[in-house]
């Protein structure tokens, strides 16, 4: 007759038969702290403007060319981009992991689908003009066109 192990104590007792035990002891049982089951209070950080305008540049950029950024990628990048002067632009305090990347995204993504995120690039004044230029050369263009329709009509 096979039996299953009893445990009571420190000590574990198999057997195959009622009469016969064979008889282990534990003496290396791990000890827990009190309290290692509750939940540890999380600081709540904001992140810098300096992390903050990074992030929102990468996703504006990914927003126009349509080749979006990985947030792991991002992640480790803000680890050892360095700016003009070769310093590295983030403190470790400020580094980033992949999933919070990953929810400012989420959220700047929700913001520009409402309209409240410009994506307009900045323009010049001499790109205003230009702009301005061909819009009033393209309408010039289509009046033309719509006068020679006219007179072929006739």
């Amino acid at each position: 007759m096979v039996s299953t192990p009893e445990v009571s104590g420190g000590y574990v007792r198999t057997g195959a038969s009622s009469s016969s035990y064979n008889m282990q002891v534990f003496t290396d049982e791990p000890v827990a702290e009190a309290g290692w089951a509750l939940k540890k209070g999380k600081r709540a950080t904001r992140f810098s403007d300096k992390v903050r305008s990074y992030l929102k540049d990468i996703f504006l950029q990914g927003e126009e060319t349509g080749n979006k950024a990985n947030a792991a990628h991002v992640a480790s990048k803000m680890k050892s981009v360095r700016s003009a002067d070769g310093k590295k632009m983030f403190d470790q305090s400020e580094w980033l992991a992949a999933d919070q990347i990953a929810r400012y995204f989420s959220r700047l993504s929700s913001l520009n689908r409402s309209g409240r995120i410009a994506l307009e690039a900045a323009t010049s004044p001499d790109e205003e003009e230009e702009q301005e230029e061909d819009y009033v050369t393209e309408a010039e263009e289509i009046n033309r066109r719509l006068d020679i329709r006219r007179q072929l009509e006739l």
